[in-house]
């Protein structure tokens, strides 16, 4: 072969590796897919707990849950705390049983924790403990059988939003999740819808709910089907408005701005809470069915109208990475403030009126710190409670800040399974006989 013909081959075959590198890069050609796929498999969740390789596949057939672990030690961090050991019925006999910790001092009701458990016959799902503390009901949840492909299997899904209906049924979210799915008090799945949704939950005054898609989707879903009925996206949104605290995630050149889409998308939506009527009155400034709305990537809560597209109000800055913005009958929001990477989470209270603004859970003597995910909850009577996912633990505090109740998803003497949420609920929430034997026991 000629020397010319070598070189032109050389060349050909050059050019064709780059414009093949360049299709896999801009336009997700093969092997994008498994590239990408490999490359998540080794970095791992931000969610997770740091793990090796040889840790990561242990988990991922069927092992010690090593992407669910977190490091935390409740009777080294709180050794005076009078902890007591909760059975769980069905849990599997690698883990230990949870620490519980109830004083006289604790809200009466029910409570309903969501998280990862390590079942017999699943990893994720929820309990329910009754006014005492004590065991009452489980929940094992997944998203196995859809018709559809999944992403990694129980294994590798997170446990986020959920919401509880009077007659047992949960309707949950996954983080890295394919679905909603709405599931019977025997676990028996309801219905599913074909969309991945992340973060909380909320209902609106039809029973309706809103859920986040990642990057920047709000979706509004049928409580009956799990049918999609709005879709509200966030960069119309931002575009619409007359305002642009949104274009803090662009940076720009002469003639275009660009959106960041690193660090959990343009803003990480995480939350959009409906304003219920019975709250109206003490926010005249809004109408009933605004959303507050928590913008994770820029410290951001707002409340904007899904009618009209327009922002109302704003805050940036008060809190660092927030989650779970909540209305309040005084007229007030109160915030989740992980403060991400500082020394302590806490619990914010601001009065959207006067853009005034305080701290009314300090996370610092109860060494309570999660840099992501978390949910609380003001109860009538003042008391607060606070889900840290990444300390595997919800407890309830006073508003001394006194803790009264705890719970901790151990798993051995160093670490915690991952929880989302803890929802306390009145002690006639749920409708008689709920929780007789179901066709195919549980436990």
């Amino acid at each position: 072969m000629h020397w010319a013909q070598r070189l032109a081959i050389i060349y050909l075959g050059a050019l064709g590796c780059s414009v093949w590198g360049y299709g896999v890069a801009s336009f997700n050609w093969w092997p994008q897919s498994i590239i990408q796929e490999l490359g998540m498999f080794i970095k791992g969740d931000p969610e997770e707990h740091k793990s090796t390789v040889v840790e990561k596949i242990e988990n991922d057939v069927g092992g010690r849950p090593n992407r669910k672990l977190v490091s935390y030690s409740a009777r080294r961090v709180h050794p005076k705390r009078k902890y007591r050991s909760l059975k769980l019925p069905n849990q599997r006999v690698r883990r230990l049983s949870p620490l519980i910790f109830h004083s006289k001092k604790a809200s009466q009701g029910l409570r309903l924790i969501y998280g990862s458990f390590d079942h017999q016959k699943g990893l994720n799902g929820a309990i329910l403990l009754d006014e005492q503390g004590d065991f009452l009901w489980e929940w094992v949840i997944s998203e196995d059988g859809l018709p559809w492909a999944q992403q990694g299997g129980a294994e590798r899904v997170f446990p986020h939003g959920v919401l509880i209906e009077p007659d047992g049924s949960l309707i949950v979210a996954f983080d890295n999740g394919v679905s909603l799915q709405k599931f019977d008090r025997c676990s028996k799945r309801v219905w599913a819808t074909k969309t991945r949704v992340d973060h909380s939950l909320n209902r609106d005054a039809n029973g309706d709910i809103w859920g986040v898609k990642t990057p920047d989707l709000l979706l509004l879903f049928d409580q009956y089907t799990g049918k999609i009925k709005r879709t509200l996206k966030m960069k119309s949104w931002a575009q619409s408005s007359q305002i642009d605290p949104l274009g803090l995630r662009q940076y720009d050149s002469g003639h275009r701005s660009k959106w960041i889409n690193h660090g959990g998308g343009y803003w990480h939506p995480n939350d959009a809470e409906p304003l219920p009527a019975d709250y109206a009155d003490v926010f005249p400034q809004f109408e009933t069915g605004d959303l507050l709305i928590s913008f994770r990537s820029i410290n951001a809560i707002f409340v904007a109208s899904p009618k009209t597209m327009a922002i109302k109000w704003w805050r940036i800055g008060a809190w660092r990475r927030q989650h779970d913005p909540d209305w309040q009958p005084d007229g007030t929001i109160t915030v989740f403030n992980n403060n991400a990477h500082r020394s302590a989470s806490s619990i914010i209270r601001i009065d959207p009126k006067t853009y005034q603004h305080e701290v009314i859970f300090d996370g610092h003597q109860e060494q309570f710190y999660t840099w992501m995910r978390g949910k609380h909850e003001v109860l009538p009577n003042g008391h607060i409670t606070v889900s840290s996912p990444q300390q595997g633990r919800v407890f309830e505090v006073t508003a001394e800040g006194e803790v009264v109740f705890e719970f901790v998803n151990r798993y051995d003497p160093r670490h915690a399974l991952l929880v989302s949420e803890l929802l306390t609920l009145p002690t006639n929430y749920f409708k008689s006989k709920v929780f007789a034997d179901c066709p195919v026991q549980l436990h």
